[in-house]
């Protein structure tokens, strides 16, 4: 393993299918954290969408039943504290993602 890969150990923390396998939602966290990011990838192109969802911890990705959005748990970016998040009201925080018709 060379030095810039240990830098960034990624692990695959969550994911989801959409029901008709066309959208896939994954989250990743880096060298062991409990925050982390998901991103979306149209399965059929291999193609992320350019939107990386932060501040996740904890959380389960779900498609909505008609592929237009997924649901998900975040927290708010923190501001000045390099690892909040513990106080933060989670069930206030709740978010809902449109996903765009293209890439």
């Amino acid at each position: 393993m060379t030095s810039s890969q240990s830098l960034f150990l990624q692990q695959l923390n969550t994911h989801s299918w959409s029901q008709d396998g066309s959208l896939y939602a994954y989250a990743l966290s880096k060298s062991g954290s409990d925050w982390c990011y998901a991103q979306i990838r149209r399965v059929a192109t291999g193609e992320d969408y350019p939107e990386k969802i932060e501040w996740l911890k904890f959380t389960d990705l779900s498609f909505t039943h008609d592929n237009q959005g997924f649901f998900y748990q975040r927290f708010p970016e923190p501001l000045g504290v390099k690892d909040a998040g513990i106080e933060t009201g989670a069930t206030r925080d709740a978010m809902v993602k449109q996903i765009p018709k293209r890439l």
